[in-house]
């Protein structure tokens, strides 16, 4: 299973606009798992939050200090892994399962192409590499 990081920072500044140290920030998510509700700001100011998908989907993560409102980050988005695409056992179908030799019947091959996860994955292209014909 491949697991998807992205980190996450927040700056807390005081009123007049200096770096907050020790200051809790509570964390949220519309996807995926957030490494702790909440982490501490570091002498500049900064907190820092990982967040991890196996999931594809778009994510929304969000943060608050001392009860405020929260702030949104801008959203990002978990993709399917390339490297780890393959088509499953039970992923391919053919319409039919006999096909006249005239060049003119058709059959369709139908692949579905997910990742480690199963995931799945759009924009795939498939080749058959050449056209077979038997005399």
């Amino acid at each position: 299973m491949n697991l998807y990081r992205i980190s996450h920072n927040a700056l807390v500044k005081d009123a007049k606009g200096n770096p907050a140290e020790d200051q809790e920030v509570n964390w949220q998510s519309t996807l995926g798992n957030l490494a702790a509700a909440s982490s501490v700001t570091d002498k500049d100011g900064k907190a820092t939050i990982t967040l991890t998908s196996v999931v594809v989907g778009s994510a929304q993560v969000s943060a608050s200090v001392n009860e405020k409102p929260a702030v949104n980050a801008p959203k990002v988005a978990f993709i399917a892994d390339t490297k780890s695409a393959q088509i499953g056992k039970n992923d391919r179908r053919v319409d039919k399962n006999s096909i006249l030799a005239n060049s003119e019947d058709k059959a369709t091959f139908t692949a579905v192409v997910k990742d480690a996860n199963g995931n799945p994955r759009s924009q795939t292209t498939w080749s058959t590499g050449q056209r077979i014909v038997a005399i």
